[in-house]
């Protein structure tokens, strides 16, 4: 007798019902659960996301639900948006502007990686990610990027300055010797004077001109 296996989409359904059944049995049991509305309401995006995720891996071929991919993808990630945002009591939710688009951005390039690369998806998934690039630069412009615009600038000011060091300009080198006659700048007197006297053909004639007399 041949045995039907569940799909995974039944399997993941089945089992979001069954938590959320016990979850809300729980008290009638004696059992004290947090019953929170703001913490409940993102969960009612959550689940059915996850369960069009189950839909589309039990789904053969996948490429024929690939279209569940993106609500899939939107709503999940929506509610665990909000989750956090409920958790943080909304304080990031002007900083997180750009998450939106981004949201959509990531199911379009979940839907282009898990289907057949069709140029459809990844025409919106690069203009949402660039908007929501734009957006997150736009918001935070005053927090991060200047900032780090200027702590770079200052670095790199540093390691021009570290180039720079070699040998200091302002020290001479040493003095060349000189020719006869011609005194070195920057040397004593007493120096130049003791220096020998170099004997050329010029100073041998002049000699022997002005050799003993008498």
């Amino acid at each position: 007798m041949r045995r039907s296996i569940p799909s995974a989409g039944d399997l993941i359904w089945g089992l979001l019902f069954i938590g959320c059944g016990l979850f809300f049995l729980a008290p009638s049991l004696g059992f004290q659960v947090p019953l929170d509305a703001r913490y409940l309401w993102p969960w009612f995006l959550i689940i059915p996301g996850l369960g069009l995720w189950g839909t589309y891996l039990s789904t053969r071929p996948r490429e024929a639900a690939i279209g569940l991919v993106i609500p899939a993808t939107i709503v999940t990630l929506l509610g665990t948006f909000f989750l956090f945002s409920v958790a943080t009591d909304w304080k990031f939710t002007g900083q997180f502007g750009f998450v939106f688009p981004l949201i959509a951005a990531l199911s379009f390039w979940a839907a282009w990686l898990l289907g057949t690369r069709h140029i459809g998806f990844l025409i919106p998934a690069v203009i949402l990610s660039t908007a929501s690039a734009a957006i997150c630069v736009t918001v935070n412009l005053y927090r991060f990027l200047i900032p780090g615009i200027l702590i770079g600038t200052g670095c790199l000011m540093m390691l021009r300055g570290r180039r720079r060091t070699g040998p200091d300009p302002t020290i001479d080198a040493a003095p060349l010797p000189a020719e006869d006659g011609e005194a070195t700048a920057g040397t004593p007197a007493t120096v130049r004077s003791k220096q020998p006297r170099r004997h050329t053909a010029k100073n041998t004639a002049s000699d022997l001109k002005s050799g003993p007399t008498g």
